[in-house]
């Protein structure tokens, strides 16, 4: 018997039949072009996650009106002239036997000027526009016109061979505008009580109806609770919003969480457990009779499964975990292991630095890349030395060897992982080391040759004879050049087990080392206090993770000092510029640093034109894991 007998097992929505209950949540890509238009690229990279074996794929929010749109490359279906594309994206995923749904959208009061050159528009005249506008109040005739636009685009997709359309009534866009007493102040039928402004989305799906016919399926994605509190959709009124959407003809519900103005959980980091936001399905599950589909955080199929068996929904949605790995169902249904997300957020809802905003994964590099092609073998067999194995390392060389190279990687520890090890000791973190543990586990299948324990130098390098070198040696810490620096340790030597902390602890950094290593000491009872000279501790977090751990430390009691420089030390102390004055803070027994990252490139120095030579991740500059991981795929499929 298979071990995931509910999760794989067949399952309809109304008349469609799906061969699982996997479902791909819809997650903004902006793979489309500057015109909305569906590009080979996101033809591509949905054609992966059918092929991996989803039962249903959930395309991206996509705009029914030109006035609704977020961004100059979200995906378009308010004009006939999309529909090619739309078309040739249901066949991709039809041609691998998943079956295909389109997001519909308005975003309302979000939309940007920049890219619509409209008026944002909304139930009422409250709050600003992405660029600070107060948004129009729509009248009723402008809000029937708004339903016809939801009709036209589902009937765009209709044609374009979709199964089902998913209207989008969560995350603060135009539908949950009006769903929300948050932004709902309307006084007329549109608003007040539950029923009014539930008007605007019954009288869309209705209309909907009206173009599509009864026999195609269509569904609302709802928040579970906005998270605002009473002033905002609770999960007792998200109960009452869904009973009358069902009553009024939905065939299913997707259930998420958050306002795009309060926390949005649906992306949660780390810090929150898989599954977080199942009660919130399952008491919708609790009141209909039509399917469910549950959302949040779920990335392992223990956890997939468990949902369904406990009857929190009848589908679960993957996000984040069909990034990591497009064949994750595949894989669970065959037993085999999946390349895990770690929860980080990091290049998936955290975007900086990426081209146009656009969609990366920290963990698979090839995420977004699918359209150029599987894996290419190399022309010409070459002998290449990796030294360095943490992520950006391990990368280079497994996507070397899988080219057919023969790949020799160098560390001078006895553990693969490098500084992305100790990165997992904080709370919260172990999926690191899980992701970490798989791919060692695919470099070793490949036949990588690990030499670990060895420390490499330009001779011992270049006595292997390599045709291409790649150091991946990473960064480390220095101390800083200030007055009575003998008096600190390095916070990273705490979190590596060198250094045993006493008595109260000062951190001095307010970055994600800083604040990490003083949720790792508050955690083990340690009283800490965290200094840091910039106004903003954990700029370098992604948003997600920033928002949790500071209200972890809040809540753990943890004392945080930002706006607070650091002249020098002294014993058991600090001497520090806060407001203007100088003051001395004392009574510590230990003071760590948690700042003055530098790349440990002396190695790529020394071996610099004596052979063909790439460095990557914090040897170049140290960044985070994302640029690390990319840049060692980037190179093994250069070598």
């Amino acid at each position: 018997m298979k071990g995931y007998p509910l999760l794989f097992s067949p399952f309809g929505i109304k008349g469609l039949q799906l061969r699982n209950r996997v479902v791909m949540a819809p997650m903004g890509t902006w793979y489309a072009d500057e015109e909305g238009f569906v590009t080979e690229r996101l033809v591509a990279y949905y054609r992966e996650r059918a092929r991996g074996g989803a039962g249903l794929i959930i395309v991206e929010h996509t705009a029914v009106a030109l006035e609704g749109r977020s961004s100059g490359r979200m995906l378009c279906a308010y004009d006939d002239k999309y529909i090619p594309g739309l078309a040739e994206l249901a066949e991709a995923v039809h041609e691998e036997e998943a079956k295909i749904a389109l997001q519909l959208n308005h975003v309302g009061m979000t939309a940007s000027y920049e890219v619509t050159g409209l008026p944002a528009v909304a139930p009422s005249a409250v709050g600003t526009s992405r660029d600070g506008r107060v948004p129009h109040e729509l009248s009723e005739e402008e809000i029937s016109l708004r339903t016809e636009y939801f009709a036209r685009a589902a009937l765009r997709a209709k044609e374009a061979g979709f199964d089902a359309v998913e209207l989008h009534g969560a995350h603060g866009y135009l539908i949950n505008q009006f769903l929300s007493p948050w932004t709902n102040r309307r006084k007329d039928r549109y608003g007040g009580s539950t029923e009014g402004r539930c008007r605007f989305a019954v009288e869309v799906l209705r209309k909907v109806r009206e173009f599509v016919g009864e026999d195609f399926p269509v569904w609302f994605r709802v928040d579970g609770d906005e998270g605002l509190g009473k002033e905002g959709i609770t999960s007792e009124e998200a109960r009452r919003i869904c009973k009358i959407l069902e009553d009024a003809g939905s065939d299913a519900f997707h259930i998420s969480f958050g306002h795009s103005e309060g926390t949005i959980y649906a992306s949660a980091p780390y810090y929150l457990p898989q599954g977080h936001l199942l009660p919130y399905a399952k008491a919708i599950r609790d009141v209909v009779s039509v399917p469910v589909i549950a959302v949040g955080s779920i990335s392992d199929p223990d956890a997939a499964e468990g949902a369904l068996r406990e009857g929190c929904a009848d589908l679960v949605a993957l996000g984040r975990a069909l990034l990591a790995d497009p064949e994750w169902p595949r894989k669970a249904d065959e037993g085999r292991p999946h390349r895990p997300c770690i929860l980080g957020n990091r290049g998936c809802s955290d975007r900086r630095g990426a081209p146009e905003g656009e969609m990366r994964c920290l963990v698979r590099p090839e995420t977004g890349r699918e359209w150029k092609g599987p894996l290419r073998r190399a022309e010409v067999r070459r002998r290449v030395v990796v030294v360095g194995g943490g992520p950006g390392g391990m990368e280079a060389a497994l996507v070397a060897a899988r080219r057919g190279h023969e790949v020799v990687l160098l560390e001078r520890r006895e553990l693969l992982g490098g500084t992305f090890r100790v990165a997992a000791r904080p709370p919260c973190k172990d999926r690191i080391l899980k992701f970490l543990e798989y791919l060692e586990r695919e470099v070793r299948d490949v036949g990588v040759d690990l030499r670990l324990g060895v420390e490499a130098t330009s001779e011992s390098v270049l006595e292997l004879s390599p045709d291409a070198v790649v150091v991946a040696t990473g960064a480390k810490y220095v101390l800083p050049d200030l007055p009575g620096v003998e008096n600190t340790v390095m916070a990273v030597e705490i979190l590596e087990g060198k250094v045993e902390p006493e008595g109260r602890l000062m951190v001095v950094g307010g970055e994600v080392t800083g604040l990490e290593t003083a949720d790792f000491l508050s955690e083990q009872g340690f009283e800490v206090t965290v200094v840091d000279r910039k106004g903003n501790l954990g700029e370098d977090l992604t948003g997600h993770c920033r928002y949790f751990l500071l209200r972890r430390l809040e809540e753990k009691g943890v004392e945080l000092r930002p706006g607070t420089e650091v002249l020098g030390f002294i014993p058991g102390g600090v001497v520090v510029r806060s407001e203007g004055m100088e003051l001395r803070l004392s009574g510590f027994g230990t003071v760590a640093v948690a700042f003055g990252l530098v790349p440990e490139d002396g190695l790529a120095r020394e071996l610099g034109g004596r052979v063909p030579l790439w460095v990557v991740g914090d040897a170049r500059e140290p960044r985070s894991a994302l640029e690390a991981i990319h840049e060692g795929y980037e190179v093994g499929m250069e070598v």
